[in-house]
């Protein structure tokens, strides 16, 4: 046999061998004993002069890609999902390589047999795919952002009730009280910022599922942006919270308004009075304010303990009833939960 010819083989079989890795891979299936298959292959692919050996091992990988496909719903071929496998293991040595649940759904039809949750996943979450190594057992890991915030805000929340019920007296501790006015800061600010990640994903979610249909202006809304003047135009928290809904639903009128939803009245009021004081503090009194409330400084002078439980238990629940009324239930947010009898968050939050 020419070498020609089993150079070309060889080629052949290092390309459907990188397939193959590609798709066990992103299916998570790579495991110790298939992992140590692809080398071997790949060994005899650099050493193997046997053409009976090489078309065996091409045979094999191609059969196997072929399977993997038919398994987990492949829409496109594994050329186009090796391309995408390697842009993913270009990342640096060390750091995780993720992909948008919007783009795996572009390479497959049936991964709820990878990740049980995918259908109600959000298009805009990441899942992790192990580029080094083996895939964890029974595990699909995944970032999305709003959890991630709403898990910050548990953690930084938790820290701040379990000092605040340790400290017998604010006076002549100096160092724990300050300790515990920065965890309050930190609380209300990632307070907002989850409320807003959650109204964002939203946003985005309704425009890459509709984008064909959704007027310029409509589009601009929910991206932040001035179509006209070619700019960006933010929308303030209430903003979202009364026209994405109503955006999404297709209605004339936004479905919570101040008016018949209490922690959205809560949120854009109370709330908001203290996250302005935390983001843009200043001694200016607010000459819009009522008379008997307090400036930002006489805010985060208090830093009151009763006033952010409410902070946090409001902006929950705002979320929770916006996820009810978009979906119907709560199983595209199954890490939301409440706090417990005890005032602290679940250690589940954190799982």
């Amino acid at each position: 046999m020419g070498s020609s010819k089993i150079d070309a083989l060889r080629a052949r079989l290092k390309q459907r061998l990188d397939e193959l890795e590609a798709m066990l891979a992103l299916t998570y299936r790579m495991n110790r004993e298939n992992r140590a298959q692809l080398i071997e292959a790949r060994g005899e692919a650099g050493r193997s002069y046997s053409w009976t050996k090489l078309n065996s091992l091409l045979s094999n990988a191609r059969a196997e890609v072929e399977r993997l496909g038919r398994a987990f719903g492949a829409r496109v071929g594994p050329e186009k999902i090796l391309s995408v496998y390697r842009k993913l293991s270009a990342a640096p040595q060390g750091e995780v390589a993720y992909i948008r649940k919007s783009w795996i759904s572009e390479l497959f039809s049936d991964y709820g047999k990878v990740f049980p949750q995918f259908d109600k996943f959000p298009p805009h979450g990441f899942l992790l795919i192990p580029t080094e190594g083996e895939s964890p057992a029974g595990r699909v890991d995944w970032f999305l952002l709003e959890a991630k915030l709403f898990e910050d805000m548990c953690g930084l929340f938790n820290q701040h009730r379990d000092r605040s019920q340790r400290l017998p007296s604010r006076r002549g501790l100096l160092l724990p009280v300050k300790y515990l006015d920065a965890l309050w800061v930190a609380t209300v600010s990632v307070a907002f910022y989850f409320a807003e990640a959650y109204l964002n994903g939203l946003a985005v979610d309704y425009l890459f599922e509709n984008r064909a249909r959704i007027a310029p202006e409509t589009a601009g809304m929910l991206v932040e942006w001035d179509m006209q003047k070619n700019r960006r135009r933010y929308l303030s928290l209430r903003e979202k919270a009364l026209q994405y809904p109503k955006i999404i639903l297709g209605l004339a009128a936004p479905p919570l308004q101040e008016s018949n939803c209490p922690e959205l009245a809560f949120v854009c009021d109370r709330a908001k009075r203290l996250r302005d004081a935390v983001a843009h503090p200043s001694p200016i009194p607010d000459f819009n304010a009522n008379a008997t409330s307090p400036t930002k400084e006489e805010i985060l002078l208090r830093r009151d303990s009763d006033e952010l439980e409410l902070v946090v238990d409001n902006v929950v629940c705002l979320v929770r009833k916006l996820e009810l009324l978009l979906a119907g239930d709560t199983a595209r947010v199954p890490w939301l939960l409440q706090r417990d009898a005890t005032g602290f968050f679940p250690n589940a939050v954190f799982k």
